[in-house]
């Protein structure tokens, strides 16, 4: 569908508007949150339908600009991607794109994991 397509474009990196609007957004949530007293971090968990683009090589496009825009990231998405395509949808989503309770264990730990140095030792 045509609906599909231009999200496809968007989160490919192809069309840069979505992509600059959403740093854009996420640039004024860090300035807020700074300005509150309290350190931003953006946590992006994948949705179903972009796991292949989340274990590329290079970082999720968005991931990408955020970062160059000097926000901190937490990418869920390749070590989520990863073990998805390796075990299946099935085991990780239920028919309507939730997660099952094994992807929610999964989802919690990679989040564990990751954001285990923010709260040792204040980020990286």
């Amino acid at each position: 569908t045509a609906r599909k397509q231009a999200r496809e474009r968007m989160y490919s990196g192809e069309d840069r508007s979505a992509i600059e609007m959403t740093a854009a957004i996420a640039e004024t949530f860090a300035r807020e949150v700074r300005e509150a007293g309290s350190t931003p971090l953006v946590v992006l968990i994948p949705m179903r339908e972009l796991l292949a683009a989340h274990t590329a090589a290079e970082p999720f496009p968005l991931v990408a600009e955020l970062r160059a825009r000097g926000l901190d990231v937490l990418d869920l998405g390749p070590t989520f991607g990863r073990t998805v395509l390796q075990l299946g949808n099935e085991r990780m989503y239920v028919a309507q794109g939730h997660y099952t309770p094994e992807g929610n264990r999964l989802l919690a730990a990679a989040l564990e994991e990751q954001l285990r140095p923010w709260i040792q030792g204040g980020g990286d």
